[in-house]
């Protein structure tokens, strides 16, 4: 089962997609195979995230020349990173990077930080904005640095990368893509101050399973997926 799939849709409907989720319908390996089973003029090519959506309990069929799902897929387990499409929709981009921080390699706990505002509360990974000049991991361990106060990390590999949308001044969309990697503490599971400005309040160090449960953003769940199996992998090394 590959671990993406993709599909071809109109630009009129792509954020119907990104917002409502996908109907059961023939999906494909490759962009350039959703390309060519399409009858639409530059169409949006989007990216059903299917090793999540496994891990979620949904399932996948194979129906050459490519694969059918069992049920609708959600939208959190569908992203689009066809950049031309979004650029003629004129969506504003915003990359970002965090890390996902384990207290061991042998029984490891996770660190989940508490966000606390007047109008939400959630349970997230930390991360943030690439400052100019900065590579991707040098941004990753500054802003857990900043946000989890955590500065003893080693940068053990990439987990990959989530992606989402949201809605801006006079109904402008914004995209946001953020890169995780997978850091050791070097001090353990140890406890976070409250951050000045950062508004998060509370932390907590999880099982991987627990994390995923607790986690707030959909996205995150599958991040936090394959962090696990990569750190299995590197127990085991």
């Amino acid at each position: 089962m590959p671990e993406r799939l993709f599909l071809a849709v109109p630009s009129e409907g792509l954020f119907d997609v990104l917002d409502d989720g996908l109907a059961p319908v023939r999906l494909y390996e490759t962009e350039k195979a959703a390309r060519k089973a399409s009858t639409v003029k530059k169409p949006a090519i989007v990216t059903i995230l299917a090793w999540e959506a496994e891990a979620e309990g949904h399932s996948f069929v194979r129906d050459k020349p490519g694969w059918l799902p069992a049920d609708s897929i959600p939208h959190h387990l569908i992203a689009c990173r066809d950049r031309k499409t979004l650029g003629r929709m004129l969506v504003k981009r915003r990359e970002s990077c965090g890390g996902v921080i384990v207290s061991g390699l042998e029984d490891p706990r996770v660190l989940l930080l508490f966000k606390q505002k007047p109008d939400f509360t959630a349970w997230k990974l930390p991360k943030g904005g690439i400052e100019e000049g900065e590579s991707r991991r040098v941004a990753a361990k500054r802003e857990v640095g900043e946000e989890a106060g955590i500065h003893r990390v080693r940068v053990l590999g990439k987990v990959g990368q989530i992606q989402y949308f949201k809605r801006g001044k006079k109904d402008r969309r914004r995209e946001k893509t953020v890169d995780l990697y997978l850091m050791l503490s070097r001090d353990g599971e140890c406890d976070i101050a409250p951050r000045e400005g950062e508004s998060f309040v509370a932390c907590a160090w999880l099982t991987f399973d627990d994390a995923i449960a607790q986690v707030t953003q959909p996205q995150a769940r599958g991040a936090l997926a394959r962090a696990q199996k990569l750190a299995r992998r590197l127990a085991k090394a």
